[in-house]
């Protein structure tokens, strides 16, 4: 049972808040998240106080001295030690963005490379603005705050401008904050009020929540996480990783699911008494990544969970990377997680769920992997360059890196780690030069398509210029190496290649095709060898009867046989006339034979509900039948281009994954 605490509430105006801050009385506790405002919700705080609104109360708690050194220390504050406070040092436990924004921006101060002195105040409109106060009518909100600056302001004003600063001045020193004062020796049941009043708004985010519910006086989660594998991986290059992605892999690991719950619920002594497996646990998987799939970022990842479940991996088999007998496993579930939606939605709890694939890896026991794939050529050549949180351009950035892409100057491998290929700006790292598509007036969300995107070197970006491909590959050409460096970028290179035409559409549909073909060989399939015994028309076979028959099966379940009677008119008229008189003759499921592709895929979109557990989604439907049925149409042809092939292959394992999986589920 947690102690009783008291509550005090009192009102202090923003001049002796302020004070207090400033003479060290008011602190922010080391459980407390950063400062995460951006400058014109900071402004919009001044507004609401000149205008006298209501801000919130401050929720403080009055700190056993004892406990007096677990603050955070800002020294932009400029606080003294805690030893020279005079009064009873105070932690904030709600109101600390209000707060920091507040002082930083009344002292002036330059914190988290912004400079607040160009928080400013508009005298003619009586409004809080953003800027350099290069005008008469602008005059920055510190030196309102500070008298001596204020004085020497308003010597050079007109009366009626005198007179709305001074106002703006009575203002903010008067302003009544309402303080709702703690006093409680148990830290729990101060947590515990932290966590309850901070569920709302952007004050917490999950590991907040996390790290205020273990934090002990013996052991900051924070502080470890930042020093032994934050900092560390920063130094190696690798980027920022989250705080979140390493609790959640120590949930995994000691709770065996990450739910905010399991988070929430970690014991901080068994944390801290596993912190040296956990911690390299997380960093060996990190290392397996980069040297493994050459994912040298952690911005190529589409999902940091993907360090998390793999830190699982290495900390249950007691290795410091994965095993031998595990590879073929664990890479292919490692590329089916980037290209599908497995982990689109609900992922803390789908990750949890997977650890039982890695016990079962781990056990040596064959796991089949029976989430589909869902990326797609359309969806690639859709995917936005400039979109970091792009689950889709992310798959491609990793499935660039993986083929360890060569220097086209020199041959020799590109060194991902550097934060040059981290950075995409539209002048940056394109095959069709950003200005010569300009110039051929693509727009620019046609510029953006991260089909058209490859690692390239400053030096070979700053050579290609604007220049045409069929330009600047020539330059290329006659290297020994050449063929080995398109291929390691997956550049169509023959004489039919788009490049040597300078065909962006053309050049966009083959290199998609060309990335496809490795995403099929990455994502394997526990059925390969048996696929590629079958003839091409056998497989096209398969294709359309399994397409027909979960129409059959899944519209008959609630239709009877009677589901042609809410077919699409069209549908029923072209079958009809292809019967010609003997309609009633072929039963339901038989009638569907004359049914196209494309028209299969218009019924399973307009009864999506029946199919919504089978398929991804319905354009994935829509692209797939209609590759497949241009494949069929195609095949034997002496003329049918590679592309077409490729596509239709993909269509072929595609609906062999989605429709299998679902019947096998409903099997067991």
């Amino acid at each position: 049972m947690t102690e009783r605490v008291n509550l005090h509430v009192d009102d202090a105006n923003l001049r002796d808040v302020f004070n207090r801050i400033s003479d060290g009385q008011y602190r922010i506790p080391e459980f407390q998240r950063e400062y995460v405002w951006d400058t014109s919700e900071v402004t919009e705080l001044f507004d609401s106080i000149y205008n006298s609104y209501p801000i919130g109360s401050l929720f403080l708690w009055e700190v056993p001295e004892e406990m007096n050194e677990f603050f955070r220390d800002t020294r932009e504050f400029g606080q003294p030690s805690v030893e020279d406070v005079r009064y009873q040092v105070s932690f904030v436990l709600d109101g600390q963005q209000r707060l920091t924004s507040l002082y930083i921006a009344l002292e002036g101060l330059e914190f988290e490379g912004y400079d607040y002195s160009r928080i400013l105040f508009n005298i003619d409109d009586e409004e809080f603005t953003l800027g350099k106060p290069t005008a008469d009518h602008l005059i920055s909100v510190s030196d309102i705050w500070d008298q001596q600056s204020r004085f020497e302001l308003l010597d050079d004003m007109t009366e009626e401008r005198r007179r709305t600063v001074q106002k703006c001045s009575d203002r903010l020193h008067q302003y009544q904050l309402p303080l709702i004062q703690i006093e409680s020796g148990d830290v729990d049941s101060v947590i515990s009020i932290f966590e309850r009043i901070n569920q709302t708004g952007r004050d917490l985010s999950r590991f907040d929540i996390v790290n205020a519910n273990i934090w002990t006086r013996d052991f900051n989660l924070r502080q470890r996480i930042d020093n032994d594998i934050v900092e560390r991986l920063q130094e190696s290059s690798f980027g920022d990783i989250e705080r979140d992605t390493v609790a959640q892999a120590i949930s995994l690991i000691l709770e065996g699911n990450c739910t905010t719950e399991a988070q929430k619920n970690l014991d901080p002594d068994e944390v801290e008494a596993n912190w040296t497996d956990l911690k390299d646990a997380f960093l060996h998987a990190v290392d397996y990544i980069r040297r493994r799939y050459n994912i040298q970022r952690v911005e190529f990842l589409p999902y940091e969970s993907l360090i998390s479940i793999l830190a699982y991996y290495i900390h249950e088999s007691e290795s410091e990377t994965v095993v031998a007998d595990h590879q073929e496993q664990i890479d292919r579930y490692f590329w089916r997680i980037v290209f599908s939606d497995h982990w689109a939605t609900r992922r803390q709890g789908t990750v949890g769920n997977d650890t039982e694939i890695i016990d079962d890896i781990i056990a040596g026991r064959d796991r089949s992997l029976d989430f589909p794939i869902t990326i797609t050529p359309d969806k690639l050549k859709e995917a936005n360059i400039k979109r970091s949180n792009s689950a889709v351009r992310n798959a491609f950035l990793c499935i660039l890196a993986n083929n360890e892409p060569l220097n086209p100057k020199d041959g020799t491998a590109i060194e991902l780690h550097e934060n040059h290929y981290a950075d995409f700006k539209l002048e940056k790292h394109h095959i069709f030069p950003n200005r010569f598509l300009l110039s051929h007036d693509y727009d620019k969300s046609e510029r953006k398509s991260v089909i058209d995107i490859t690692f390239l070197p400053r030096s070979v970006n700053n050579q290609i210029s604007d220049k045409a491909p069929s330009n600047y590959f020539r330059d290329w050409q006659d290297r020994d190496d050449f063929e080995e460096i398109m291929y390691s970028h997956f550049i169509p290179y023959g004489p039919d290649s788009a490049i040597w035409d300078d065909d962006y559409d053309l050049f966009i549909d083959q290199r998609a095709s060309l990335i496809m073909e490795k995403v099929q060989e990455l994502v394997g399939e526990t059925s390969l060898l048996e696929y590629e015994e079958k003839s091409a028309e056998q497989r096209i076979a398969d294709a359309e009867e399994l397409t027909r028959d979960i129409i059959h099966e899944r519209l008959r379940v609630n239709n009877g046989d009677e589901y042609w009677d809410i077919l699409p008119s069209g549908v029923v008229s072209f079958v009809e006339e292809q019967l010609d008189g003997r309609f009633d003759e072929y039963d339901a499921r038989e009638r569907l034979e004359f049914v196209e592709l494309a028209d299969c895929a218009d019924i399973i979109n307009i009864h999506w509900s029946e199919f919504d557990d089978v398929f991804p989604d319905g354009d994935a439907v829509e692209y797939h039948l209609k590759n497949l049925e241009v494949y069929r149409d195609s095949f034997g042809d002496d003329d049918m281009d590679r592309y077409t092939r490729l596509d239709g292959d993909l269509a072929i394992q595609w609906i062999n994954s989605c429709i299998e999986s679902t019947v096998e589920e409903a099997e067991a």
